[in-house]
């Protein structure tokens, strides 16, 4: 495929949530500004249609007293020349296969045509991708530029991109964030790939079916074990290293939902989970290794949910909440007796903090933390819950007031 669908196989497999779980209301935009551009590299989204042309005076109406009434046209704010400078080097890099150029320009973590990765793993795909289409060309024509009430840019245009003989146009687009005083990709796309996706995600959902987390204590304390409901992300992935007795090398995932503090991570679904904690704030879910002594051993554990939190709200806007800066993230991993901690907190304006808590056996380190980091990259917000989680507060004029989301909004 061309690179306006980066390794497409790949991203067909990843399947990005569309579900009512997940946040996916886009912020309100505030400024709009049109430009013809030829860049030198193209994009991917429907094409957006012109303005309207201005009406035609009426044979009772002269020219110039048509222009004389008509009302001045809005004066276009200013586009910011970062911006700019920063589209037309992504597509300039794009076309010559510019990895340092990218680098520069890509987020640590950013969706990538439907798959949220790394920048290691985003600057992979698209250079194999240059390196297996020679003469690539593309060029980007129509920008819009919309500018969200985070401060977030969001440019779409044309794309006509392929090798020769095999152009294809589509309607692109990136998201940039200020990071640092500069501007970072935190999303590339097209709208035809969000399409595809969309439709294998729809495919996906209905042969779903009902499946349940292995969980033989839940049927005495809550009549049955959590359903495990469709991933956020892969169905599948490969594991990073030999598995430990009883391991998969191809780990299965589904998705926890944890209702009282509205929050959900997809879990690995080889684990053994737990019944919910006594007050509802979240479940435990494990490996075990059989033991000489008889009894099991974990070798891996995870504790999730959420809790109130009094403190000012700390950490860094979370990368799998792009669109919602407001909540915050912080990671951490540390060692000692027990094991290895790998920690992840979300920290919310609702003043709701919600968790992910790991401990890997030392022995089986290479295994698991990549697994810990799955789990924690997946953690995302939901609407609903107990409290009636407080999803997004922002009004038109950037100021903030409360605004209640209640289950199924």
């Amino acid at each position: 495929m061309s690179l306006d669908r980066e390794d497409k196989a790949h991203a067909l497999d990843w399947i990005p949530c569309l579900s009512a779980s997940r946040v996916t209301r886009r912020s309100q935009l505030i400024v709009t500004l049109t430009a013809a551009m030829v860049l030198g590299l193209g994009g991917c989204r429907k094409s957006e249609p012109p303005p309207p042309a201005p009406p035609k005076p009426s044979s009772a109406q002269s020219p110039a007293s048509a222009v004389a009434s008509a009302p001045a046209p809005p004066t276009p704010t200013p586009l910011n020349p970062d911006i700019e400078t920063a589209l037309r080097r992504w597509n300039e890099a794009t076309r010559h296969g510019d990895g340092a150029v990218l680098a520069e320009l890509y987020a640590d973590k950013l969706d990538l045509y439907g798959q949220f990765v790394k920048r290691d793993d985003a600057l992979k795909r698209k250079l194999d991708a240059w390196r297996k289409s020679p003469g690539f060309t593309q060029t980007i024509d129509r920008a819009h530029f919309s500018e969200h009430t985070n401060g977030d840019v969001e440019a779409t245009f044309d794309k006509t991109s392929g090798v020769p003989g095999k152009h294809k146009t589509v309607r692109g687009y990136l998201l940039l964030r200020l990071v640092n005083s500069a501007w970072r990709v935190v999303d590339e796309g097209d709208y035809e790939t969000n399409r595809v996706l969309k439709a294998k995600r729809d495919t996906f959902l209905a042969s779903w079916g009902a499946r349940f987390f292995d969980c033989p204590e839940c049927l005495a304390e809550e009549g049955g074990p959590p359903e495990a409901d469709p991933p956020l992300g892969p169905i599948e992935s490969k594991a990073e290293a030999e598995p430990p007795p009883g391991a998969p090398k191809t780990i299965g995932w589904a998705r926890l939902p944890l209702e009282r503090f509205a929050s959900a991570v997809d879990v690995w679904t080889f684990t053994k989970m737990s019944p919910l904690s006594g007050n509802g704030d979240g479940r435990l879910f494990s490996f075990e290794l059989a033991s000489d002594a008889g009894a099991p051993r974990s070798v891996f554990s995870c504790a999730a949910g959420g809790f109130w939190y009094d403190d000012p709200q700390p950490g860094k806007p979370d990368p799998g909440h792009r669109e919602y800066p407001e909540i915050t993230a912080t990671e951490e991993t540390r060692r000692d007796a027990e094991g290895i901690h790998f920690d992840k907190f979300l920290y919310a304006p609702d003043r709701i903090r919600n968790f992910l808590l790991c401990v890997i056996d030392p022995t089986y380190e290479q295994y698991f933390m990549p697994i810990a980091r799955h789990v924690a990259s997946s953690m995302r917000v939901a609407s609903g819950g107990m409290y009636h989680r407080v999803e997004r507060a922002r009004s038109l004029d950037g100021t903030r007031q409360p605004m209640i989301l209640m289950p199924g909004e």
